[in-house]
């Protein structure tokens, strides 16, 4: 059985790898929503208020445990962006990997092009995760991973409640949100500096 999950766990990682998206806050929402990020996911629109729109994946397996809100200007432009996952679905053996993928895409998809290099290693530490027994990447050798985790990856793994790194512009945060009694939320925002 072990040997079958890392079988599996390799050929997700292979088939399901969201390739690198070409928007980024600042972006024009029509244009990020045709990025690889909204269409390797299926991400629909599932509700608007005010400035704010909300997408979840098509498929039912992950429609509700995943939210992506952006909020735009007037002009159309992303101001910030926030990914929410169920905990619960972050910390499961077997589905949990589609939750790395989609975390790691968003920060690459969030992230401005100047402050890309900024966030790479936690990107990195969430999509290549050494604590996975029988884990190898496909297609190449695994990025260099910190010996110990950084505090962002810290809080994707929910040792840690929250954790910021200001950027240029922009401040990426990580948090785990308690929510009734269920398992909570990770919650990854990218959004001005104040």
């Amino acid at each position: 059985m072990p040997r079958l999950l890392s079988l599996l766990l390799v050929l997700s990682l292979a088939l399901l790898g969201a390739a690198p998206a070409a928007a980024q806050v600042g972006a024009r929402l029509d244009d990020a929503k045709r990025t690889d990020f909204f269409t390797f996911f299926h991400l629909q629109e599932t509700a608007r208020s005010g400035d704010t729109v909300e997408f979840r994946p098509k498929g039912p397996m992950f429609r509700s445990r995943v939210v992506v809100r952006v909020v735009a200007d007037d002009a159309g432009r992303i101001r910030q962006a926030s990914l929410a996952l169920d905990r619960a679905f972050v910390d499961e053996p077997m589905s949990g990997i589609f939750a790395r993928d989609i975390a790691k895409s968003f920060l690459r998809f969030a992230t401005p092009t100047a402050d890309l290099p900024r966030v790479e290693t936690l990107a990195n530490e969430i999509e290549f995760p050494r604590e996975t027994p029988g884990y190898r990447r496909v297609g190449g050798p695994t990025p260099r991973i910190p010996a110990t985790p950084t505090p962002g990856y810290q809080v994707y793994l929910g040792e840690r409640a929250a954790h910021e790194l200001r950027l240029a512009r922009q401040v990426l945060r990580l948090e785990n949100v308690p929510r009734g009694q269920g398992d909570g939320v990770l919650s990854v925002s990218v959004a001005p500096r104040k």
